[in-house]
């Protein structure tokens, strides 16, 4: 079994949505799947997704019966209903040039469309809409929710109660994350050796030639691990990388690394080696050698889509 923790804004998805994915793959097989790398550059923006919707939704009450297509687009309709006190307890509203908040599958709690006014904050208790424009404020609709969900619109909806629309889209894997998963598994699976023994390397960035000289003079590399920009996770009973590519500019280094699990130690541990991290905790990979190794062909994705983030790939 492996899992791996993902945030669909870094797969092309036009919101912020945490989810854990586990993947089991049968022990004869002899197996281990790769997890795609996330690619933090080229966000998908909510006016990515629907800037482009020009026929207003229709509202409905609760319990109310829903009329699926109206001018050839289905789902379009939004729930009208009242906002009640749990609504205000957090911001709703997100801009055009931002990612949406997590769809969810309560027609209550749906974030704003960003043509609604600002919520404003109260000093720590909570948010309020502006006095005089409560009547400008509304909720994405069940088909804006799909596609920001990543759906195509012709993948209808079938339901006669608005708030099973979005329970419908908001319960829903995003399409295209299932689809990236999807492949993955295949790739592994249909992979050229047969039985998925190829060497994985840690793709990772190094900042300068003193930061390259710590790290082989103390034979070891330092991840930042956690979710803010440029960590990296490393999911239960994901294949260790066997490599390091370290890139600098057009300057690539290649070495091999020890066949263990990467250590957990802090930034006071790594500040005793030299080293001058700017996080808290850090896997650490050491290396078998200071040695650089040739490689013919190495099938590594071009570091610069990355943005610096380190990922590894298989080759």
């Amino acid at each position: 079994m492996q899992y791996s923790i993902f945030n669909t804004t870094h797969f092309g998805i036009a919101q912020e949505r945490l989810r854990v994915m586990v993947v089991g793959i049968r022990n004869d097989l002899n197996c281990s799947i790769m997890f795609p790398a996330p690619n933090e550059r080229g966000k998908v923006t909510i006016k990515d997704a629907i800037g482009d919707m020009v026929l207003q939704p229709r509202p409905y009450l609760k319990g109310e019966k829903v009329v699926l297509t109206r001018e050839g687009l289905a789902n379009n309709d939004y729930f009208a209903g009242p906002f009640d006190k749990y609504y205000f307890e957090r911001n709703r509203r997100r801009n055009w040039d931002e990612v949406s908040y997590t769809i969810v599958a309560s027609a209550n709690v749906t974030p704003l469309h960003p043509n609604s006014p600002e919520m404003i904050r109260d000093n720590g208790k909570g948010w309020h809409f502006i006095e005089g424009k409560e009547n400008k404020y509304r909720r994405l609709s069940v088909r804006e929710c799909a596609r920001l969900q990543s759906f195509p619109d012709d993948f209808v909806f079938y339901y006669d109660e608005i708030r099973d629309g979005y329970k419908m889209v908001g319960n829903a894997v995003p399409p295209k994350l299932a689809y990236i998963i999807a492949k993955a598994m295949r790739e592994t699976l249909e992979s050229d050796d047969g039985n998925c023994q190829r060497k994985s390397v840690l793709v990772a960035y190094y900042k300068n030639e003193e930061h390259l000289t710590l790290v082989l003079r103390n034979g070891l590399y330092y991840v930042r691990t956690g979710f803010r920009k440029g960590s990296m996770q490393m999911p239960l009973g994901e294949k260790q990388p066997r490599y390091l590519l370290l890139h600098h500019g057009k300057s690539k280094h290649l070495y091999e690394l020890k066949d263990k699990e990467p250590s957990v130690r802090t930034a006071k541990d790594l500040q005793r080696l030299g080293f001058r991290p700017n996080g808290d905790v850090y896997l650490c990979f050491e290396l078998e050698s200071s040695l650089e190794v040739q490689f013919d062909v190495v099938q590594i994705e071009e570091t610069s889509q990355r943005n610096f983030a380190p990922y590894i790939v298989d080759i």
